[in-house]
């Protein structure tokens, strides 16, 4: 219904501007010509005519609210009016009312149309704050797994590349972690694939929780996860990686088939820092590397190949 009174009164506003332009339009034509008003000044007060009968036409056709319009639509009536003051002599002969055309019609009209721009360019601000917010709102969306509400590896990708242009251009280090649930597949086979992915869901919350809000998840695949760490040295994400696999370590699974009972899962986890001129490929093979040597070294536990050390569960 809004909607409808904005287009009644646009279509409305536009069309008296138009017959009224008419009449002022063919009065100035019929009448006599005054020897002080030159071809010159009835040019520029058809000029003065065009571009307002434009601009109000392009603003009657745009989406501005009816706030912005009718700020807008008396600016520049009132300037229309004063800028052709001297015609309105010939009609008028109350002095008082030309007077107040004469003083006050143009910097009256000027008044109104700041006020419409002002909200025109406010109101065109925050539809593209909410554009920009819509959009971020869809890329966020489109980079996140639902199974988890991780990042995807997609993602992941993306922002390792960014980390490691970071960290040459700024001489920065960090380091990224790779976590892979033991024995992932029989699990699956044994208690099938819904339990399968509440288990995901669960080790990607207890992930999120025991790390830090700078620190970026992601889904890596099946039953992997993959944590950059910015800003981080090795020492500091292998303590961080022992916290996580401890963390994972003792959570309470229970799925349907279990009969009761409560089951617990492992995880191995492989870490990788960045080296200078290393490549996001590269650094991201190290830490796939440590994590199979992590598996292979009897699961459920933190290794890193930087210093050949292997953190034992405790």
């Amino acid at each position: 219904m809004n909607e409808q009174a904005d287009i009644l009164l646009k279509k409305t506003s536009f069309f008296v501007f138009v017959v009224f332009s008419m009449v002022v339009s063919i009065f100035a034509l019929t009448s006599p010509v005054d020897p002080e008003f030159s071809t010159v000044d009835l040019v520029g007060k058809s000029l003065t005519l065009f571009f307002v009968g434009f601009w109000i036409y392009i603003i009657q056709r745009s989406t501005a609210s009816q706030r912005v319009y009718v700020n807008l639509f008396i600016g520049f009536s009132l300037y229309f009016i004063g800028a052709l003051e001297d015609i309105f002599e010939e009609v008028l002969e109350v002095s008082d009312v030309l007077d107040l055309i004469e003083d006050y019609g143009m910097p009256l009209g000027m008044f109104f149309i700041s006020i419409g721009l002002f909200y025109w360019q406010k109101e065109m601000s925050e539809a593209n704050e909410m554009l920009r917010k819509d959009k971020e709102l869809l890329n966020k969306l489109n980079n996140i797994d639902k199974l988890s509400g991780l990042y995807n590896s997609a993602y992941l990708q993306t922002q390792l590349e960014k980390e490691v242009d970071r960290a040459k251009r700024y001489h920065r280090r960090f380091s990224i972690m790779l976590i892979d649930i033991d024995a992932f597949n029989e699990y699956v086979e044994t208690y099938g694939q819904l339990e399968s992915e509440r288990l995901i869901a669960s080790f990607a919350e207890n992930i999120k929780q025991n790390i830090r809000r700078t620190d970026i998840a992601c889904r890596y695949g099946t039953g992997d996860f993959a944590v950059i760490l910015p800003e981080t040295e090795k020492m500091a994400a292998m303590h961080l990686a022992e916290r996580v696999r401890k963390s994972l370590s003792v959570q309470a699974l229970q799925p349907e088939k279990s009969f009761g009972l409560t089951i617990y899962k492992t995880v191995s986890i492989g870490v990788a820092s960045f080296l200078s001129d290393e490549k996001a490929a590269a650094l991201l093979a190290r830490a796939e590397k440590a994590m199979r040597f992590a598996k292979q070294s009897g699961k459920n536990k933190v290794y890193t190949f930087k210093t050949d050390s292997v953190v034992s569960p405790s």
